[in-house]
């Protein structure tokens, strides 16, 4: 859900404030590849193809209920 809030403000004018929880759910860390870097204060946008990330499957096996 995060990387998609990151693509809809960054295709947006007024698009600049988002909110990022640093919990210790491992959904938010552990999910997909990538980490998403603040540098200055800003988030780096991906530059991968659709919203910039890849799931680990690894993990979604693991935590996945029949």
């Amino acid at each position: 859900a995060f990387a998609a809030g990151v693509a809809l403000a960054a295709s947006q004018s007024a698009g600049f404030i988002l909110e990022y929880s640093l919990g210790a759910n491992p959904l938010l860390h552990e999910l997909v590849h990538e980490k998403f870097a603040v540098v200055d204060g800003q988030l780096e946008l991906p530059d991968r193809p659709g919203l910039g990330i890849a799931v680990d499957e690894g993990f979604v096996r693991r935590h996945a209920r029949d």
